[in-house]
């Protein structure tokens, strides 16, 4: 388990509000995955080359992995009565729900 310590030193002086945000990024960067999945479709189907696309696609998943970890970091930092709440505000889906998982 991570110090929550560290939280406040890193400027995380509220990890309620740090979750909503790094749960939003973690859904724009999901989208801007998808939009990038299909730009490699088309020039896929046009035969034009993908590397680029490719290693733009991995360094996406990549950042999106670590905002997952960052997630975790910030529950674990989050006080027990206040995690389901804040997992969950105004009856919004977590993260892993939206994934389907």
């Amino acid at each position: 388990m991570h110090d929550t310590s560290r939280i406040r030193q890193h400027g995380v002086a509220n990890p309620a509000a740090a979750l909503v945000q790094v749960d939003r990024h973690i859904a724009e960067g999901r989208a801007i995955i998808r939009r990038q999945i299909a730009v490699l479709r088309h020039l896929q189907q046009d035969g034009l080359p993908m590397h680029n696309g490719l290693e733009l696609l991995a360094a996406l998943r990549e950042t999106v992995d670590a905002l997952r970890r960052h997630r975790r970091f910030v529950l674990e930092a989050m006080p027990a009565e206040r995690l389901d709440a804040a997992a969950h505000p105004g009856g919004a889906p977590s993260v892993r729900q939206a994934e389907g998982a």
